[in-house]
């Protein structure tokens, strides 16, 4: 595979698979919101515009699955080069840079029901936050107990999602009962 295009707009929950055989080097051109991909039909890596993402080998077809919002994707699916064009304009810094890796962490597992379930709380040591829903329903998350359906960022059932947040972090699911994991890497 040298070079393939996708544009089309997908209807909520909607999904297409294309041939994609190796690996690839995705770059998002056009999205309004974030949407998955999953190759041979695994796994969830989510995806939004300006986003470039390399995609390790070993799958014939790629599977892209849209969230909750219909939008138009357009991708550029390449095993050349890509870029990941989310750093444009001017970049101010504040009190230095400090470049180290992650000293530790935790992880835990927590029941998120149909009302706001407090998933991880705020931690301003901490470097990612990595939730994972292997339940059998979507849950959303969102910053406080006000998150809903409605306003949460969804995460399918089986999906993950890293969060690069140090706020706390609220869960709902439409139904009761739904294992939600978590992993968090801490900075200091």
């Amino acid at each position: 595979m040298a070079e393939y295009d996708f544009d089309q707009t997908l209807a909520a929950n909607e999904q297409k698979t294309v041939p994609c055989p190796g690996s690839a080097k995705i770059q998002v051109i056009v999205g309004s919101a974030i949407f998955w991909v999953q190759p041979d039909g695994r796994g969830n890596i989510p995806l939004e515009l300006g986003l470039g993402q390399r995609i390790k080998g070993g799958f014939d077809r790629l599977r892209i699955v849209n969230g909750d919002t219909a939008q138009r994707i357009a991708l550029k699916i390449t095993d050349g080069d890509v870029t990941d064009n989310r750093l444009v304009g001017q970049v101010d810094i504040t009190g230095g840079i400090r470049i180290g890796g992650y000293t530790g962490g935790s992880f835990g597992a927590v029941t998120v029901d149909s009302t706001a379930t407090l998933i991880k709380a705020a931690n301003s040591a901490r470097g990612k936050l990595t939730i994972q829903a292997p339940s059998s329903a979507d849950i959303y998350i969102g910053l406080d107990n006000s998150v809903t359906v409605s306003n949460g960022i969804r995460i399918p059932a089986g999906g993950s999602v890293p969060v690069e947040n140090t706020a706390a972090i609220y869960g709902i699911a439409a139904t009761d009962g739904q294992d939600v994991r978590w992993w968090e890497d801490l900075t200091s």
